[in-house]
C-alpha cells in the first residue's frame, strides 16, 4: 500500500507507525541503527531536522522505501492502465516556422522609368 507524504507531520506519523507494526521499540530500532533512543526519538518527532540521509537509514532499517512520482499520477493511480497517460509529454515539440507572404516585386532602382522617379 502507499502511503503519500506531503507534509512533516505525516511522516512523523508514519515513521512511528513502521516501527510500531514491525513490533520495534525506539531502544531496539536505534540500537540497530547505532544510535541512541534520545536521537531516535528526536528524528520522530521532527523529521525535517534530520538529516535525508539518517532519514533514509531509519527507512531502510525499517524495510520501507521511498518513491517520488508526479502528484497527477498519484490522483489518477485508479486508472486502467491500458489507457494513455494523462501527463502531458515533457518534448518540446517543434514551433512551426512563419510563412512570409510573398513580398512584391520591384524594380531595381535603375531600372525605372523616368517619370517614377
Amino acid at each position: 500500500m502507499d502511503y503519500p507524504v506531503r507534509t512533516r507531520d505525516q511522516l512523523r506519523s508514519l515513521l512511528v507507525a513502521f516501527r510500531l507494526e514491525r513490533k520495534l521499540s525506539q531502544a531496539s530500532l536505534a540500537g540497530s541503527l547505532g544510535i541512541t533512543q534520545q536521537a531516535l526519538s528526536a528524528l520522530e518527532s521532527d523529521p525535517a531536522n534530520a538529516s535525508f540521509e539518517r532519514v533514509l537509514n531509519v527507512l531502510s532499517t525499517l524495510n520501507v522505501e521511498i518513491v517520488l512520482r508526479p502528484r497527477q499520477r498519484a490522483v489518477m493511480a485508479d486508472a486502467p492502465a491500458n489507457e494513455p497517460s494523462p501527463l502531458k509529454s515533457y518534448a518540446r515539440k517543434p514551433t512551426p516556422t512563419p510563412t512570409n507572404p510573398p513580398s512584391k516585386k520591384r524594380r531595381p532602382l535603375m531600372a525605372r522609368k523616368h517619370n517614377e522617379w
